[in-house]
């Protein structure tokens, strides 16, 4: 602290430091010159800021980014919506997801959905929905330090259910189907036996034939050996006649 000549001035320095900076600040305040009636009024403010040297990175907090990518797959009675999660603003971050019955404006969400990291694709699945009614999705993601969600929402529209004489009606033809199928199956397999009966009964009459013809062929060529031989036999006899009638021929001399 320092003091004027007249002591009615003085003047003090306060160094410091503030949110990692170095802070200097010179103030001064006049007491006035009637010390009955001390008036105080600001002379000088001056302040100099000097960065404090560190190792370490400032990581800023902000509230996150808004999800992207957001998307939904309908069916009849079911919903999934898809997103990719985006910087978290320097704290834990959580997801939000809500989905709007654009016939009966009735909410359905999914809360607190824990973030799996930035860049990650996540998902939930609503069930027990309305079918061909259109749904509209929002995702959020939050942090300490606010909300954040898309501009622009998704929409969505489950698929239709069938009917239950439409349903009767395809359970119908598929059994139809299904007998058409066995029957044809069932008439091939009959028209296959049958050509192999007949193959096996056309083979078993060329076996039964060649058999009758080979039957036929050894009896022909036992005849003809039996009238070779009777023919042989024939001969020898004509021949021994022959010879005794040469005999009563000849007249002794």
């Amino acid at each position: 602290m320092q003091c004027s000549e007249d002591a009615r001035i003085f003047t003090w320095t306060y160094k410091g430091t503030v949110n990692n900076q170095r802070v200097t600040f010179k103030c001064g305040m006049d007491f006035g010159t009637n010390l009955s009636n001390i008036t105080y009024g600001e002379l000088t403010v001056e302040r100099s800021l000097y960065v404090t040297p560190s190792n370490t990175t400032s990581v800023s907090t902000q509230k996150p980014d808004p999800p992207t990518n957001v998307s939904a797959v309908c069916k009849e009675t079911s919903m999934t919506v898809l997103w990719r999660s985006g910087y978290d603003g320097g704290y834990n971050q959580s997801f939000k997801v809500v989905i709007l019955n654009s016939e009966t404006n009735q909410t359905t969400y999914y809360s607190i959905i824990s973030d799996q990291g930035e860049a990650e694709i996540m998902e939930v699945t609503f069930d027990s929905l309305s079918s061909t009614t259109l749904y509209i999705v929002s995702v959020q993601a939050t942090n300490i330090f606010g909300t954040a969600e898309l501009d622009a929402d998704v929409h969505c529209t489950t698929l239709s259910a069938p009917k239950t004489g439409q349903s009767d009606m395809i359970s119908a033809v598929g059994i139809g189907a299904c007998i058409e199928s066995a029957v044809i199956i069932l008439v091939l397999t009959s028209i296959v036996v049958l050509f192999y009966k007949k193959r096996i009964n056309e083979n078993k009459e060329r076996n039964s034939m060649y058999q009758t013809t080979a039957r036929h062929e050894s009896n022909i060529k036992a005849l003809q050996k039996a009238e070779e031989s009777r023919r042989n036999g024939l001969d020898a006899s004509d021949y021994g006649i022959r010879q005794q009638h040469l005999k009563n021929d000849i007249v002794p001399i």
